[in-house]
């Protein structure tokens, strides 16, 4: 959060009724942007937009699986397989599902 509050600072907040998360990953730090912001001043992401492209993505192509599906995560192109970092990634989805709801 102070880092937060040093880039923001510049800005007179009172002027802004709303702040666009401009990056699927900025809803880790939704927590930490509304304690700085406070209440009054919207927040707006457009990850259910992606979300809804991604499944008529999916759809179109005619991969939609039934039932609930599975997870496999890469990093740098990579198919994540250690132990440790299987259990980050795990940690940041449950963050990114907490910070949406």
């Amino acid at each position: 959060e102070p880092y937060l509050r040093e880039q923001l600072e510049p800005y007179n907040l009172e002027r802004y009724q709303a702040i666009v998360l401009g990056c699927t990953h900025f809803i880790y730090f939704r927590k930490h942007f509304r304690n700085v912001v406070g209440p009054r001043i919207d927040l707006i992401d457009g990850n259910l937009g992606t979300v809804r492209r991604l499944a008529a993505a999916i759809n179109e192509a005619g991969l939609r699986p039934g039932g609930r599906g599975d997870i496999t995560f890469f990093e740098s192109g990579e198919r994540v397989t250690e132990p440790d970092k299987l259990v980050r990634f795990y940690r940041l989805l449950k963050a990114a599902d907490e910070a949406c709801e």
